[in-house]
């Protein structure tokens, strides 16, 4: 089965891209990430991460960037904006080859690629808009690069080192210091455990630490300099006390991750412990490899279980190290295609699920309006925040919010509420986006004539004194938009 690496990774991009086709986007994540690449765009402001034209500053810039730079040149389209995420799970693949290949043999790196390829945590995640799967590639490939600097001739050793670096600096500026601290302590505790204490002052690199800064510091430094306080919110509240605070959302125990990896990366998964038990009896280099793959799993698992606040997609970086676990193993075993093709009909049954069931109704009627809204009209969201339809419309100009911003970020929980009002408080601007009724309502009556499209909850619409009475355009589900001023364009 595609008996060189080419034909393999051709047939594995076209396999991820063709399911990141189908399904439309998933909010709020999907929504939120992209139109914060789109605000970069619109902009020109590549520094500053923006949400509906507020200061966004939750994660750092290069997942954005990447998005951004996609769009540019493709448009602001559902596949444009997982191909981030596609390309970053084809590196996954690439790394975990390299690795096994290097440590094994070519066939046992093939099937940990397919094995990577074919599960659903790994497949569903290549097909999600947000940061995940970049930050499990940078941790990925920093990995694979250190362990393949252990491996190689001293005169070319320190070249795999800086790479090393480089790329941990990218997940830096993915998703902020796991991209530097996770790689450090799956190399730790491999070191440690293979008794080779000596590749910790191997893996010290004077040149590589000042390309990491280079890489990392004019951002942040950047930033501060634009939001005063950002680094105090960013490394603070968002590395810091998300990690080790009770009040976000997606509380889980211990239990969580465990069972997402034996859920996640069915069918793979029922072969665990033949695999394992494979794997530790290797010799040489392939023992090398399974200690390694050995302590990845046991970092990362350990240290996304710590907080109470978890996301699926945190676990991740933990995929490759599965792999690379079962990999060689499956390689030899009999029936190994059928669980193969067992496993993409899986992951392609729970994408198409999730076509079915998701249903965007605020977003189909942003496409369905979207020719019927003039530049100068408003787009107004009434106490909700749709995160696709800024998408769908592509306006250059932020969604009015209307509801009770009486409460500062601190006092509201983790929701889209909170992740507005931090924008405000960092903007600081007088024409805040962020509306209350009586604000709205005073500036409607200032200028009668101006078109206002209302994206508001059906009940909401009926019983709400500002907007009972005015026109119902189109309606989803439960989502209405009202129209107020109908504009005269139309009637003509």
């Amino acid at each position: 089965m595609f008996r060189t690496p080419a034909r393999l990774f051709a047939a594995l991009t076209v396999w991820l891209m063709t399911l990141a086709v189908w399904r439309p986007f998933a909010v709020p994540d999907e929504g939120r990430y992209t139109d914060v690449a789109r605000w970069m765009l619109r902009s020109g402001d590549w520094v500053v991460p923006r949400l509906n034209g507020q200061p966004f500053l939750h994660k750092p810039p290069l997942y954005y960037w990447l998005e951004a730079a996609a769009m540019g040149a493709f448009g602001p389209h559902a596949l444009v904006a997982r191909a981030t995420s596609v390309v970053a799970a084809l590196l996954i693949c690439s790394a975990a080859y390299a690795l096994v290949k290097r440590w094994v043999d070519e066939p046992s790196a093939r099937w940990t690629a397919v094995l990577l390829a074919t599960n659903p945590l790994m497949v569903l995640g290549s097909q999600y808009a947000n940061l995940d799967m970049l930050v499990a590639s940078c941790i990925t490939v920093t990995i694979a690069l250190a362990a393949l600097a252990c491996g190689a001739e001293p005169t070319r050793r320190r070249h795999w080192w800086w790479a090393a670096y480089a790329v941990a600096a990218l997940g830096v500026l993915a998703k902020g210091l796991i991209g530097l601290v996770l790689p450090g302590a799956v190399f730790v505790l491999w070191s440690l455990l293979e008794r080779r204490p000596h590749r910790l002052l191997d893996g010290l690199s004077v040149i590589g630490l000042a390309l990491m800064g280079l890489m990392v510091l004019p951002w942040f430094v950047l930033m501060e300099r634009q939001v005063p306080d950002f680094m105090h919110f960013f490394f603070v509240v968002q590395q810091f006390e998300r990690f080790t605070e009770a009040g976000f959302n997606n509380a889980f125990g211990p239990w969580f991750y465990p069972a997402i990896v034996a859920l996640g990366m069915l069918p793979w998964s029922l072969l665990a412990w033949p695999a394992l038990r494979a794997s530790g009896r290797g010799e040489g280099s392939a023992r090398s490899l399974h200690w390694l793959a050995l302590a990845w799993f046991a970092v990362v698992m350990v240290f996304f279980s710590m907080p109470r606040s978890k996301l699926v997609g945190y676990i991740l970086p933990l995929a490759p190290a599965v792999a690379i676990l079962l990999g060689p193993w499956v390689a030899r075993w009999r029936w190994r295609m059928h669980l193969a093709s067992l496993g993409a009909v899986l992951c392609a049954v729970l994408v198409g699920v999730a076509v079915f069931k998701q249903n965007d109704d605020a977003t189909s009627l942003a496409r369905a309006l979207k020719s019927q809204i003039a530049p100068s009209d408003e787009v107004v969201f009434w106490d909700r925040y749709d995160y696709a339809v800024p998408v769908a419309l592509d306006r250059s100009t932020p969604v009015s919010v209307v509801g009770d911003w009486s409460a500062t970020s601190r006092q509201l929980p983790d929701n889209w509420r909170r992740e507005l009002v931090e924008g405000q408080e960092f903007a600081g601007r007088a024409d805040s986006p962020l509306v209350s009724r009586d604000q709205w309502q005073a500036r409607a009556l200032a200028n009668p004539a101006r078109v206002h499209w209302i994206w508001v909850d059906r009940q909401t619409a009926a019983s709400d004194p500002l907007l009972k009475g005015l026109p119902i355009v189109q309606s989803a589900g439960r989502v209405v938009v009202v129209v107020k001023a109908w504009p005269q364009r139309n009637a003509q």
